[in-house]
């Protein structure tokens, strides 16, 4: 699901809070009661009332007759919310004023660019690609041309180039469902590759180096009395060559791998290290911030005989993981309340003699990822992030890349695909609160270049406003983080 943009959700909850004060406007007309129907349950000796439950039909007359009538009370009372349709203008002004945003830039060796694209006529991202910053856009997915064959409106989940960006994996969702189905596509001749496979909500695409083989998490199907509650359980990693069946593709990861210890509701996924030597098998519990790992030789998963082996558990504390040339770098808060990075080597394993790369300090430790040149690192400090560079040698430090803003970015997110461990350096979206997103690239010399993928509005970066971040003492002596937003010629002499 596709996210609204900033300015129109902070918008949104402005019109929200108007509604809210303006309790008269309510009471001029009242939408229809709906009538209670009971119906009672008993679930493990508790019962439960649910005098409702015949609106769940969205097809029965009177609850379509219920929706409408509330639809067109609702928007009666916005409407007469003085200066509402003046502010809504506004809206719109500044959420059109630029003319495309983008998202989920993903870079791959040769100087592709694939990432996702909405202008601001379109209802939906769409996905593209191109050769070089400078390069024009080629179009590869729309979903709303697949609106215009299908009748229901699409929306791209994911995606997922292959290493040497000659295929492209990607999610197509229908209706809001989310319910992802998996599609394959030639980047060149934009033509479909083999058929759709379905349940694949979460994605979780992987590739072979060779690009001709993929990894991909599929949901279970939901047979005759299976509950509803089982459909997020049990997922398996599935192994399959580009555009073959999806008959022929075996398991490798997961409930289904005998002598896992995987539980039902987690999710499995699976990275192929980009030097052909390791497959990484992620278990990851729901929102649970902890990771489990194994680890197999690459080579045995590619033949379909993974020999997995556990290396991490939750109970490690581990939130983050990057590898580079054998070595496992995890984020953990483990003896480290901000977190620190510890380094493992892959052929032995063990977390009990891994060694600090990176040490805690003031500054939180939030992500790390793995570039050609150098271990990057994204730490909080205060309300702003501060991004490290560290050399791989082992007794290298961590030093500070000056970004040209002061504000937020994520090294692995919703909005930018960041790094590729054969290019030197990262991707990263960088905004603040006076300076609208956009995305730069930084070299393995630090130089950080806006590399224009995001276009600039006339509002994005107002000359007037100014920005200060510092750390307030509180009563217990502890530094809290203020922003301070305010107008340039704004006097700071007490009176404001």
């Amino acid at each position: 699901m596709k996210c609204l943009p900033s300015t129109l959700r902070h918008a949104c909850l402005a019109l929200a809070a108007g509604a809210l004060a303006a309790p008269s406007l309510a009471q001029n007309s009242s939408p229809p009661l709906a009538a209670v129907r009971n119906v009672t349950d008993s679930f493990f000796g508790t019962t439960v009332d649910d005098p409702y439950r015949y609106y769940e039909n969205k097809t029965d007359p009177e609850v379509v007759a219920w929706m409408k009538a509330h639809n067109e009370h609702a928007r009666s009372q916005l409407a007469r919310i003085p200066g509402r349709n003046a502010l809504l203008d506004k809206i719109m002004k500044y959420d059109a004023s630029v003319t495309d945003r983008v998202a989920q830039v993903n870079r791959v060796p040769g100087e592709l660019y694939f990432m996702e694209r909405r202008s601001a006529t379109d209802n939906q991202f769409k996905l593209v690609m191109r050769q070089g910053l400078k390069g024009s856009d080629k179009l590869l997915v729309d979903p709303e041309a697949v609106e215009k064959k299908t009748g229901k409106p699409h929306a791209i989940n994911w995606y997922a180039p292959s290493p040497d960006g000659r295929l492209v994996a990607y999610g197509l969702s229908s209706q809001g469902s989310e319910a992802a189905v998996l599609h394959l596509l030639d980047t060149r001749s934009g033509k479909a590759i083999g058929r759709p496979i379905d349940r694949a909500d979460f994605g979780g695409v992987d590739w072979s180096q060779d690009g001709k083989t993929l990894l991909f998490n599929r949901l279970q199907p939901l047979r005759k009395g299976m509950a509803e509650t089982q459909k997020y359980q049990h997922s398996q990693v599935w192994l399959m060559k580009a555009g073959q069946p999806v008959g022929t593709a075996k398991a490798v990861f997961g409930t289904a791998i005998k002598g896992l210890d995987i539980g039902a509701a987690e999710l499995p996924f699976v990275q192929l290290t980009a030097d052909g030597r390791w497959a990484l098998g992620y278990a990851i519990n729901g929102t649970q911030r902890e990771l489990g790992l194994f680890i197999t030789p690459q080579s045995t998963l590619l033949a379909g005989k993974p020999q997995w082996k556990r290396v991490l558990k939750p109970a490690d504390s581990v939130t983050g993981v990057a590898y580079f040339d054998d070595t496992l770098y995890m984020v953990t808060y483990q003896g480290a309340p901000r977190s620190q990075v510890l380094a493992m080597n892959l052929k032995s394993p063990d977390l009990k003699t891994a060694q600090v790369a990176v040490p805690p300090s003031e500054r939180v430790v939030v992500n790390v990822v793995a570039a050609a040149d150098a271990l990057y690192i994204e730490t909080r400090d205060g309300n702003i992030k501060r991004l490290f560079k560290r050399a791989y040698s082992s007794n290298a430090a961590a030093v500070e890349v000056p970004l040209p803003i002061e504000g937020s970015f994520e090294l692995a997110g919703d909005g930018v695909t960041s790094v590729h461990p054969k290019l030197p350096g990262v991707v990263i979206d960088l905004q603040s609160w006076n300076r609208a997103r956009q995305v730069f690239v930084v070299g393995a010399d630090g130089a950080v270049t806006n590399t224009g993928l995001q276009p600039s509005g006339p509002f994005d970066a107002p000359a007037d406003i100014v920005a200060t971040e510092v750390k307030v003492k509180s009563h217990d002596g502890a530094l809290v983080p203020l922003s301070i937003i305010h107008k340039k010629d704004t006097k700071l002499d007490g009176s404001n």
